[in-house]
């Protein structure tokens, strides 16, 4: 397998895992708008965040899996360097909404080209959703979605290359000689 097309396929289904996980929840939101602010809101948001880390882990987690199968033998940071160029877009927003929010950057075009950016980075970071008061109150944590996908799709692809179902050890499976 070509390396340069190997983390450059596998970028381009991070992100585009990551629009899924960004339209899954624009559909919880949308069933359960109504519950936003009690405490079934913190449960709707938890779910929201897990949707994208298994969105993302599981392709990476395939990956890993057909490279082993198949016996590629490229794990040598492929999957690093493909969740480095998956989180690119979500780096430069955070960089803008970042200097929008201290006031180092102002675009030219007015109020509105503030409130687009901002826009982007939280429709973009959905998953993060509760995390975005704390992002307003420390800024630099902005980046943090951008940590997140090079961390996970690493890992999927390491658990995958090494054929651990983290599924085993989360369900209990019974033996048949019960």
């Amino acid at each position: 397998m070509n390396k340069k097309k190997g983390f450059l396929g596998m970028a381009l289904a991070f992100i585009l895992n990551n629009l899924l996980s960004v339209v899954v929840c624009l559909l919880i939101m949308t069933l359960f708008s109504f519950v936003l602010d009690t405490k079934f809101g913190w449960i709707m948001h938890v779910v929201m965040l897990v949707a994208f880390l298994f969105f993302v882990y599981h392709q990476a987690w395939q990956y890993g899996d057909r490279d082993l199968n198949n016996n590629f033998g490229n794990r040598n940071l492929t999957a690093l360097l493909g969740g480095l160029i998956a989180a690119i877009p979500t780096l430069l927003l955070a960089i803008f909404a970042l200097l929008i929010e201290v006031g180092a950057y102002v675009p030219n075009f007015t109020i509105w080209g503030q409130a687009t950016i901002t826009a982007v980075y939280r429709f973009w970071n959905m998953p993060f959703i509760i995390m975005f008061d704390l992002f307003k109150a420390v800024p630099v944590l902005y980046f943090l979605p951008c940590i997140v996908m090079p961390c996970l799709t690493t890992v999927g692809y390491l658990f995958g290359y090494k054929n651990i179902k983290i599924s085993d050890y989360i369900y209990y499976a019974r033996e048949e000689n019960e």
